[in-house]
């Protein structure tokens, strides 16, 4: 992983997005290598509810 690959940078890319938070995540363009399983169980051990658009989740749970 590239040290540009951070919070800052998911939350910029998150930014006014309607997509649910669980399709940004496993959007290769955006991180690779995120599948179905490991998006459910990342959006799980966060509390966040993977049909939350992307744009509507805080920074500070990004880093949670």
């Amino acid at each position: 992983m590239s040290d540009d690959f951070n919070t800052d940078y998911l939350v910029s890319k998150a930014r006014r997005r309607k997509v649910a938070i669980k399709q940004f995540i496993m959007n290769g363009n955006l991180v690779v290598g995120v599948g179905n399983i490991y998006a459910s169980e990342a959006l799980f051990r966060a509390g966040i509810r993977p049909s939350r658009a992307a744009g509507r989740v805080k920074r500070e749970e990004f880093v949670s």
